[in-house]
Parts: structure tokens; C-alpha cells; sequence
């Protein structure tokens, strides 16, 4: 019992690997899902949360947010819920938005 209990903290503490179009629940109200926008460095990341047909405004996300990794969004179903939420996409977002979707995975530490 008392092993268990150590597994679980020991694997709540175990990095966790995150890539654009990651979907995770919020760590906070499990049922809220975000997607993540770009991976960023440190222990910081860019997500916006999924609603049923437009995604939220982009915010800041770290680590502790996370509760787990749950699917994947793929480049054209953001850009096309970013274009809902603000009724158009610029070029410069959609620049932005591809070369976000071109780095690599990582880890973060819990």
C-alpha cells in the first residue's frame, strides 16, 4: 500500500512530454481541455482552451497545468478554431502558427 502510494508521487513528478497540438486537461477543473499553440522553453508553454467550435484566447501555461495528455489537433483544426474565435486569421498569425507547429517536442518538468 505504502509503494503505491510512492509510485504515485514518484510518477506525478516524472516529466512530461508535450508537442504542438497537444491536448491536455486542465490539472485545476479536469474538465477543461486546452491545446497547446507552441511548446516554448523552459517551463512555459502557449495553449488555448477548446471549446465545442472555436478555440480561446491564447494564454501562458506551465508545467502544474497539466493534468495529462489526451489526444492531438493537427495545424489546419487550430488555425480554422483560431479564425472563428477572431472572426479572421492575419497572415502574420498563420506564419506564426506553422512555425510553432515545426518545433520539436520536449519535456517539462513537473
Amino acid at each position: 500500500m505504502q509503494s503505491e502510494r510512492l509510485n504515485k508521487k514518484e510518477s506525478s513528478q516524472d516529466p512530461i512530454r508535450i508537442s504542438f497540438g497537444a491536448i491536455h486537461t486542465y490539472a485545476y477543473d479536469k474538465t477543461r481541455r486546452y491545446v497547446i499553440i507552441d511548446v516554448g522553453e523552459g517551463d512555459w508553454f502557449i495553449a488555448s482552451q477548446i471549446f465545442s467550435d472555436c478555440l480561446g484566447v491564447t494564454g501562458t501555461g506551465h508545467a502544474s497545468d497539466i493534468q495529462e495528455i489526451v489526444g492531438h489537433m493537427n495545424v489546419e483544426t487550430i488555425l480554422k478554431g483560431l479564425q472563428k474565435t477572431n472572426g479572421s486569421l492575419s497572415g502574420e498569425i498563420q506564419h506564426l502558427v506553422l512555425k510553432a507547429a515545426l518545433k520539436p517536442p520536449r519535456d517539462l518538468q513537473r
